[in-house]
């Protein structure tokens, strides 16, 4: 299992790199999979929501979905 972090850093190097982000409609099912209840989302599918993974992960969606 990955975790947010790592799924971030891969997106934003393809761009960096100018490459065709891989297997991008399983990462935003991910990321969906992260978010809690309350809206928050944690760094991984089990974990309690944080500032710091919110932001990545509203950074990627808004970024992937664009």
């Amino acid at each position: 299992m990955t975790s947010l972090e790592v799924l971030y850093a891969a997106i934003f190097a393809s761009l960096i790199l100018h490459m065709k982000i891989p297997y991008i409609e399983a990462a935003l099912q991910f990321v969906q999979m992260c978010q809690m209840d309350r809206g928050g989302f944690g760094r991984m599918p089990v974990g309690l929501p944080d500032i710091e993974s919110t932001y990545r992960a509203l950074k990627v969606l808004k970024t992937c979905t664009n």
